[in-house]
């Protein structure tokens, strides 16, 4: 008898085990235990700013930390930004996003002062080479003085885990549902075969629901949902084709310089993007828990999708037209009621298990060494002049 074939999942799984390490012998991604260990050591090592805690629920878990100067009054008063990574399985280069941030806001920064994309960036914003260590300390600590961060670097862990098994494609939770169309804000009910799914109700998953509880409590200032697929910032709405009334006066700068930075389409999703999205934590934050600045980011696109072409420049926010919110809070046909704008695509690829798994990889996210560092660098300084707009603001 001729040896058996190897499944389609195990060579996955052995391709991404090479994908951990392909970036380069030296750099390489982070398993879901990497990153939770991380953060585990990183309350020793730098107890005055870190504190981290593993939500644990039925089969998956929730990892939270928060960083924040300890050891200044007023924690307790500061406004919270939480930044939200990983919901869809296949952008785990969202949460190197996180830890590289992260790693910076300790001021762990000798291994990125090494990289030349981060040169690059910083000199987009005029600062000299032999000033980028001093800069990246006095915004680091700028941020954590006025603000207190709620960093979730792995929100679908339970897909995380699937995904380093073999499972290149997953965007979705290990139960089937897409965690960023589960909540109650213009949520469809649709096939459970979709990639868009977003579950038999809304908050059916304990991932999207522990969220609402956490930002309920910790009332936001900002709430910034990273994927990647493509190059982009984004406000609200996701659902709707126009722009979210009553986003704070600095948004439009603030939107203005993300998209400059990154050199990517910028402005309201659902009209900017190509497609609507229903029942998003971006959409639901905003409408019904009124944070203030609700942002979505996507970080990288296979084919540069998203990025400017030469000449191009994003619309000014004052140029959408603006719908307000509808605060129908009577029961759940008023959140649930979907805007009859548009039928939502999908995504902007056709990103099915028939394909071939490294196309599912490379579209979401960077291999080559130079590519990764790129994304890192550039999302790092990204997000750092962010938080220094939003905790001044």
């Amino acid at each position: 008898m001729g040896a058996m074939a190897p499944s389609r999942h195990l060579c996955q799984a052995i391709c991404f085990c090479v994908v951990l390490q392909i970036v380069s012998s030296k750099l390489s991604y982070h398993t879901a235990g990497d990153i939770l260990h991380w953060y585990s050591r990183a309350t020793f090592h730098h107890a005055s700013k870190v504190m981290f805690e593993d939500i644990k629920f039925h089969k998956t878990s929730l990892p939270v930390a928060t960083l924040t100067d300890f050891t200044k009054p007023g924690n307790d008063t500061r406004p919270v930004a939480v930044l939200v990574f990983a919901e869809h399985a296949r952008e785990p280069i969202t949460s190197e996003v996180a830890i590289w941030l992260s790693k910076v806001l300790v001021q762990d920064v000798d291994v990125m002062l090494g990289w030349p994309e981060l040169s690059r960036v910083m000199g987009e914003l005029h600062v000299r080479p032999e000033s980028i260590k001093q800069t990246l300390q006095q915004w680091s600590e700028e941020v954590l003085s006025k603000l207190v961060l709620k960093i979730l670097p792995v929100v679908n862990m339970d897909g995380r885990l699937l995904l380093e098994q073999g499972d290149l494609c997953r965007r979705k939770s290990a139960s089937g549902v897409d965690l960023n169309r589960n909540y109650p804000f213009a949520w469809r009910n649709t096939s459970s075969s979709s990639e868009t799914y977003g579950g038999p109700r809304p908050l059916s998953e304990p991932q999207s629901k522990h969220m609402t509880e956490l930002c309920t409590r910790w009332k936001p200032k900002a709430f910034v949902n990273v994927h990647s697929g493509e190059w982009a910032v984004y406000t609200p709405w996701d659902s709707r084709t126009s722009l979210g009334a009553g986003l704070p006066g600095d948004m439009a700068a603030l939107i203005k310089q993300m998209g400059d930075l990154c050199g990517c389409i910028a402005g309201p999703a659902g009209a900017v993007s190509g497609y609507l999205a229903f029942g998003t934590s971006m959409d639901y934050m905003y409408s019904q828990l009124h944070v203030p600045y609700p942002i979505t980011i996507e970080v990288y696109g296979g084919g540069r999708e998203g990025k400017l072409q030469q000449g191009e420049h994003n619309a000014d926010l004052s140029s959408f037209k603006v719908t307000p919110i509808k605060r129908t809070l009577r029961g759940a046909r008023g959140l649930l009621q979907t805007p009859s704008d548009r039928e939502e695509v999908a995504v902007p690829y056709n990103n099915s298990k028939v394909q071939p798994y490294s196309g599912c990889f490379t579209m979401y996210n960077p291999l080559l060494a130079s590519d990764y560092r790129e994304v890192i660098a550039r999302w790092v300084v990204i997000m750092l002049t962010m938080l220094r707009d939003i905790g001044a603001s």
